[in-house]
């Protein structure tokens, strides 16, 4: 059983429970949109960085940052 048949609703088109923890958490945060990542720190990280960075692009990090972002 993947992701996107279960009994909470699905991670691919933010249905069901899934949808609603997204609503109530962009709700709470004041955001327009908020989505789950359910592949922890890590992964989490890594699909932030790959969506907002492009090549040659320069990051400064705290020296306290997960070490992921370094990483990444």
């Amino acid at each position: 059983m993947g992701i996107e048949r279960t009994t909470l609703g699905s991670l691919l088109d933010h249905t069901g429970a899934f949808g609603e923890s997204e609503k109530n958490a962009a709700r709470v945060f004041g955001a327009d949109r908020s989505w789950s990542v359910v592949v922890g720190t890590s992964g989490s990280n890594r699909t932030i960085m790959q969506a907002c960075m492009t090549d040659n692009d320069v990051v400064v990090l705290d020296r306290n940052c997960h070490k992921s972002s370094s990483r990444g």
